[in-house]
């Protein structure tokens, strides 16, 4: 009998400290914070952009096991769960708060014990206080940094990030797509793209470039190239 007392208390004690986590997903779902990912270990429905989709591909590049993984702008932690799920040790960076309180949620009620999330921007500044890793995953920021910062400050953050890895998934929004308001920011990508990703990439030492495919988002009917770079070891 008390044995069973004491794993009844164990589980009402797990699930009232879990009652924080579980409001500030549903929160999520409901719409009180926009979310773009899917809740990792859920369906995609109400995500605004699929993930699944481009994590088929990504995960054919991964080192089989023992392997660190960084994302920068996690948003709520889809692909730093993915990774850690393959064996990762994984970070996810994100600049808004609201995002990590949900990552961190999802963390808990997953139980994902080698997944951990920092709140802090990425500058010029603070991008030399992050780890080495052996993946980098760098998707649908680098147009915000150009946008809010130009080009030079852009150049600046992703130098230093490619500097920390062997590895990257990128992608990044294009100058060619429409009734976006950063596209005019991007025109030295002109007249093609997904090209000058390409050289762009290479231009910081990845030295085979591989495209993924396009990917759809929910800004723009164009969709987006993804692609993984290397480094020769």
């Amino acid at each position: 009998m008390k044995s069973l007392l004491r794993s009844g208390a164990k589980t009402v004690y797990k699930y009232m400290t879990e009652i924080p986590s579980r409001f500030t997903i549903t929160a999520g779902r409901m719409g009180m914070i926009e979310l773009y990912q899917p809740i990792f270990g859920e369906d995609e429905t109400g995500a605004q952009r699929m993930c699944a989709d481009r994590w088929k591909e990504m995960k054919k590049y991964l080192p089989k096991k023992n392997f660190s993984f960084m994302d920068i702008g996690s948003q709520i932690g889809y692909f730093s769960f993915q990774a850690a799920q393959e064996g990762a040790v994984s970070f996810g960076v994100e600049r808004n708060k609201r995002y990590c309180e949900v990552a961190h949620a999802i963390k808990s009620i997953r139980n994902m014990d080698h997944v951990a999330f920092l709140n802090i921007g990425i500058d010029s500044f603070t991008v030399q206080g992050l780890p080495n890793v052996d993946v980098l995953c760098c998707m649908s920021i680098y147009h915000h940094w150009v946008r809010e910062s130009g080009f030079e400050e852009a150049d600046k953050i992703f130098t230093e990030l490619s500097n920390r890895t062997n590895a990257i998934f990128f992608d990044t929004g294009q100058s060619n797509e429409q009734n976006v308001d950063w596209a005019k920011d991007l025109e030295f990508m002109n007249p093609n793209p997904i090209e000058w990703i390409e050289k762009y990439l290479k231009s910081k030492g990845f030295t085979t470039v591989h495209r993924l495919g396009e990917f759809s988002t929910h800004l723009s009917s164009v969709p987006r190239m993804l692609f993984f770079a290397s480094k020769d070891k």
